[in-house]
């Protein structure tokens, strides 16, 4: 957003302390990391599937190296869908 307006500040707004990249906002930022951890093992436990974390799948939907059948897949978009409101 500081790209956009100067007048934002180019820090992360949560933790105040590095810069407020989108990666950092919704991916890297400490204060996320828990909420992540607790998404990720909620799709594990829903999928009965094992799989990494990774912030292709949970931020942009990336599905590509997942073997999953077309309902596991709109369930865990719907869980990624959900997880960033």
């Amino acid at each position: 957003m500081h790209r956009i307006s100067r007048d934002i500040s180019s820090v992360c707004h949560r933790g105040k302390k590095r810069e407020g990249t989108f990666m950092h906002m919704f991916w890297d930022c400490h204060l996320l990391k828990s909420s992540w951890s607790s998404i990720h093992s909620f799709t594990h436990s829903v999928l009965d599937l094992q799989f990494d974390v990774s912030s292709s799948l949970y931020l942009l939907n990336d599905t590509y190296n997942l073997q999953l059948d077309h309902k596991k897949c709109r369930i865990l978009i719907l869980i990624t869908y959900f997880a960033k409101k």
